[in-house]
């Protein structure tokens, strides 16, 4: 609202010289209230401030007007007032100048240093002259000054102390958020890590973990987390099969009292003991694959299937990643694994792969279906798979029930689909056979008038590369 004051006032821009008006009067005998000897100080601000304000808009473009209205909005709302004003009182004398009232240039000044000297004595006094934002309010200030003398064409320093108060407080200021810059800088610095500091790091990790499973192993000897956190420390730093010579690595093997120990406590059904034991060892031995059986067979004996699945799956898991582990010796030439264990290992291994070849190849539906219902059978057996293999497998018969019965767009769009797979997850690195079986069908159920040249071409290319034999039968 305060904006209001620069407009101008009729054709004349300015208005007319009012000083002698009445209400040029009664604003400045209320303000004398507060300033005179013979008056008792009661001012009423509101009025000074709602009157200053009407005649600045309607009557006349005045500077001691416009310095009272600027000073009744420091003495209605202190600081904010001043924040929210003074860039208009900054306005309004650059925009008027030489064309305000009083046109004496001496009259002005009088004017100025009457507003310097008592509004500097009143900031000066205001505890809350510390709490302010210092920065904004020494650009105002420094605005300020340089306006006024511009206005006044003169070469003073006006308001002097309250700018050199703030201009040290900026200062220390941007000293302070300088030596935090500083302070965090260094603490980023620290917090980085180095060859050096990732050493310490990841051994600090490996002690804590160690205290973690512990802890938990102890509360409960069949802790989920505690085996996971155990086998996570185990192969932490496993970064493939060990080095050897003929099969014969540097490692040492459980200690000899410890394998009897844990011989003696599981023959005894001492279970919980043993668990410790077991856990204890793997975790600075992790390639004693016979504590892992051990495991397994303890936590089916005590009814922990789901334990035992973990601990069976998260072994198999690290065998097939690290291939030709298994025939691997200790420094002593003991093995990794016992005949016992090995066995155990490879069966569940075959039995793994003889469940996945099933899992995709078992299904059948039934041929007296029609098209809808046997698409619907297949997309039901899609929807509960677990796994992306599984899913593949069941589009893929989907394509081929479409190729069947002549559904060409239905069939390309299914197509596109696996495609979308195979690129994915990148399946022509670790399942050929079924990439084949999705290129063949492809390329044998459509030609060059139902799809683009360059596709048959892509396709066909691929499938030389991965199954030669069955690119051969292929007509193209």
């Amino acid at each position: 609202m305060s904006a209001l004051i620069l407009q101008p006032i009729d054709d004349s821009i300015v208005g007319k010289d009012f000083k002698y008006d009445d209400s040029f009067l009664s604003i400045e005998q209320e303000i004398d209230k507060s300033h005179s000897a013979t008056f008792d100080g009661s001012t009423d601000w509101e009025f000074v401030l709602n009157s200053t304000h009407d005649f600045l808009i309607n009557k006349s473009k005045d500077l001691k007007i416009a310095t009272w209205w600027i000073y009744s909005c420091w003495k209605k709302n202190s600081f904010l007032g001043l924040e929210q004003n003074l860039i208009n009182y900054l306005k309004f004398l650059e925009q008027f100048n030489e064309n305000l009232y009083p046109k004496s240039n001496k009259a002005k000044q009088n004017i100025i240093f009457w507003f310097e000297e008592t509004l500097s004595k009143e900031i000066e006094q205001d505890k809350a002259f510390e709490f302010i934002n210092s920065k904004i309010f020494f650009e105002l200030f420094n605005s300020l000054n340089t306006t006024l003398n511009t206005f006044l064409n003169t070469e003073e320093f006006y308001f002097k102390k309250i700018i050199n108060h703030l201009k040290k407080r900026v200062e220390e200021q941007e000293k302070k958020e300088e030596e935090q810059e500083k302070v965090e800088e260094k603490k980023l610095n620290e917090d980085e890590l180095d060859s050096v500091k990732a050493v310490s790091f990841l051994r600090q990790l490996k002690q804590d973990a160690s205290k973690l499973a512990l802890y938990y192993r102890k509360n409960d000897i069949s802790d989920l987390k505690a085996l996971r956190i155990n086998r996570f420390l185990s192969w932490l730093e496993t970064d493939g099969i060990p080095l050897n010579e003929k099969g014969v690595t540097q490692l040492n093997p459980p200690l000899e009292l410890e394998l009897d120990e844990v011989k003696e406590l599981y023959n005894n059904k001492q279970y919980d003991e043993a668990v410790l034991l077991i856990e204890e060892i793997i975790e600075v031995c992790p390639f004693w694959f016979d504590g892992h059986f051990y495991l397994y067979n303890i936590f089916n004996a005590s009814n922990n299937k789901n334990r035992a699945i973990e601990v069976k799956n998260t072994l198999l898991s690290f065998i097939k990643t690290n291939e030709g582990i298994l025939t691997l010796k200790f420094k002593d030439n003991s093995n990794f694994a016992s005949s016992k264990t090995r066995k155990w290992i490879e069966e569940e291994l075959t039995q793994s792969k003889i469940n996945t070849t099933t899992s995709n190849n078992s299904f059948e539906f039934d041929e007296t279906l029609s098209f809808k219902e046997a698409m619907e059978q297949i997309q039901s057996k899609y929807s509960t798979s677990e796994t992306i293999k599984d899913r593949f497998f069941y589009r893929l018969k989907q394509m081929e029930l479409a190729v069947e019965n002549n559904k060409e767009s239905m069939a390309l769009a299914l197509f596109d689909e696996l495609e979308t797979y195979i690129e994915k997850f990148n399946l022509i690195n670790w399942d050929k056979k079924l990439v084949s079986e999705v290129y063949t069908l492809f390329l044998s159920s459509f030609n060059s008038v139902q799809v683009e040249p360059e596709k048959i071409e892509k396709y066909y290319s691929s499938l030389c590369q991965i199954d030669i034999n069955s690119a051969l039968k292929i007509n193209i």
